[in-house]
């Protein structure tokens, strides 16, 4: 819950409400789900396994959260992850 009084914003007051899934998805599973190619899913598999930096962008709803979700989810329990969000939504299976 985010609450914005309208002193701070120089409008009106504000509420945001924001409800996060518990489905916890991971790369097999939106492959199976046809959110992507294969040919995609095994691009978004190196990338984390060679440690590489990925940017993801998109509008609202778009699929953002769920898709780092998987990402780390492969991310191997050796490993460590820093996340930097507004609001705590990611969560690190491992």
């Amino acid at each position: 819950i985010s609450l914005i009084y309208s002193e701070l914003s120089g409008r009106s007051s504000a509420i945001c409400l924001r409800r996060t899934s518990n489905l916890q998805n991971g790369l097999n599973e939106l492959l199976e789900l046809n959110w992507c190619r294969h040919s995609d899913f095994k691009i978004l598999q190196n990338l984390v396994v060679d440690r590489k930096n990925i940017l993801v962008v998109g509008g609202t709803s778009s699929g953002k959260t769920t898709l780092l979700q998987a990402l780390l989810s492969e991310i191997s329990e050796s490993e460590r992850a820093v996340i930097i969000e507004d609001t705590q939504e990611l969560q690190m299976p491992n």
